[in-house]
């Protein structure tokens, strides 16, 4: 992260029903962890004092909503982060990624697909969205998980420590 990087105020998505979409309940947690609340995009357009983490999957959204989107970040180059869920190479598409302050990729794949156009990109490991832990029986096996399943974001550029100047 940049020197001058302030924190973000909010984690923005489309979708917000954490029981019937991915990519909100990922919003959800992560909000949680930097502290910060989940709005969404429509609730941000309305709102110019945020400076959010997009977390996104454009092709999930309505055409109205995306060149509404598009205006606003528009607007506000390298004033928003953005966290890719996927990448389909539209122009809206390309347009947030070169207005983004930082860009964040959830795996390896869309990381090398982001390179070229952002070398800055940041790969995170975006992992499975169960929040409760385990119900197994020790072994004498030693075990590679995680204790907990957010151990990615510990000193990666999204713990809250990181997002602050």
């Amino acid at each position: 992260m940049s020197a001058g990087m302030r924190s973000i105020s909010c984690v923005a998505g489309y979708h917000l029903n954490p029981w019937t979409c991915g990519i909100a309940k990922f919003n959800q947690i992560l909000a949680q962890r930097l502290d910060v609340p989940v709005v969404g995009i429509q609730q941000l357009l309305k709102d110019a004092t945020h400076r959010p983490l997009l977390s996104v999957k454009l092709s999930e959204f309505a055409p109205l909503h995306a060149e509404m989107l598009d205006a606003w970040t528009g607007e506000r180059a390298g004033r928003y982060d953005l966290f890719l869920h996927a990448f389909d190479g539209s122009s809206i598409e390309r347009r947030l990624v070169a207005n983004a302050q930082t860009v964040f990729c959830g795996n390896r794949e869309l990381y090398e697909t982001m390179l070229p156009m952002r070398p800055d990109t940041i790969e995170l490991f975006c992992p499975g969205l169960i929040r409760n832990q385990p119900r197994v029986k020790p072994t004498d096996l030693p075990s590679s998980t995680y204790s907990n399943s957010f151990g990615w974001m510990v000193g990666s550029p999204l713990a809250k420590n990181s997002m602050s100047n």
